[in-house]
């Protein structure tokens, strides 16, 4: 069966061998099929109720509305919607980063009052001793 679900011989009758592999290789893609043809009995209300009981995805051309761009947007990158989508993800993105620092200074500073030293803590943390030893002074700060 080269569609499963649809008769060979009814296939290629109707569409001949190569435009049946075709269609089995845009299906095995996933592809949807938009069946058209001149206005008139050529077999395109049957091969879509075919393809539909075969559980296909397909649609009549005359039930579609297709839209082609062919040019490009001029300076779409300054285009409202792109700016403020662009401000919104380095919004959203300072803020993790920050979250993510935050976490790793806590950490840091949790870290030194088990005994580790500050050497060891910027290596594993990737944080340099000075920023380790500025946290450590914040907590003898704030102890005083």
């Amino acid at each position: 069966m080269i569609i499963p679900g649809i008769d060979d011989n009814y296939i290629i009758s109707l569409l001949g061998k190569n435009r049946v592999y075709e269609l089995a290789g845009a299906i095995r893609n996933g592809k949807t099929i938009i069946i058209g043809g001149p206005s008139g009995p050529t077999g395109k209300t049957t091969l879509w109720n075919e393809l539909r009981k075969a559980g296909y995805s397909v649609v009549e051309k005359h039930n579609t509305y297709e839209v082609f761009l062919k040019d490009p947007v001029p300076s779409y990158k300054n285009h409202p919607i792109f700016r403020d989508a662009a401000k919104a993800f380095n919004i959203e993105r300072d803020a993790y980063k920050s979250r993510i620092r935050y976490l790793e200074l806590e950490l840091a500073r949790e870290l030194v009052s088990k005994g580790m030293s500050i050497h060891d803590i910027s290596q594993k943390l990737s944080i340099s001793e000075s920023v380790v030893r500025c946290v450590c002074e914040e907590d003898n700060d704030d102890q005083d």
